[in-house]
C-alpha cells in the first residue's frame, strides 16, 4: 500500500496521543535541478516534529524517506487531522 506524500503543515495524530506536524516535504521530481534518473519514482523526504514543538526556534525534527514515513504512519496508526496555515522553522 503506497501512501501519498503528505501536505506541507499537515497534522497527523492517533488515538494514543501521538501528534506530529509536517514542516517540509522534498520531492525530487519537483526539483528542476534533479535529473529523472537521479531518484526513484514516488520517492520523497518528509521533515516533521512533535506538534508541541512546532513553534520553537529550532525544533528537533526527523527526516524520513517515503518508506520510513509510510512505516511510521502505519505502525502508529496515524491519521491526518488537518493542515495548518503558518510558517515554521526547520
Amino acid at each position: 500500500m503506497a501512501l501519498e506524500k503528505p501536505a506541507l503543515h499537515s497534522v497527523w495524530q492517533n488515538e494514543q496521543g501521538d501528534k506530529f506536524i509536517v514542516l517540509d516535504v522534498f520531492d525530487p521530481a519537483e526539483d528542476a535541478e534533479m535529473r529523472e534518473d537521479d531518484y526513484l519514482p514516488g520517492y520523497y523526504l518528509v521533515t516533521f516534529v512533535d506538534y508541541e514543538e512546532r513553534n520553537e526556534a529550532e525544533p528537533f525534527g526527523e527526516e524520513f524517506d517515503n518508506e520510513q514515513w509510510m512505516a511510521l504512519v502505519t505502525s502508529l496508526d496515524l491519521k491526518q487531522s488537518g493542515v495548518e496555515p503558518g510558517d515554521y522553522a526547520i
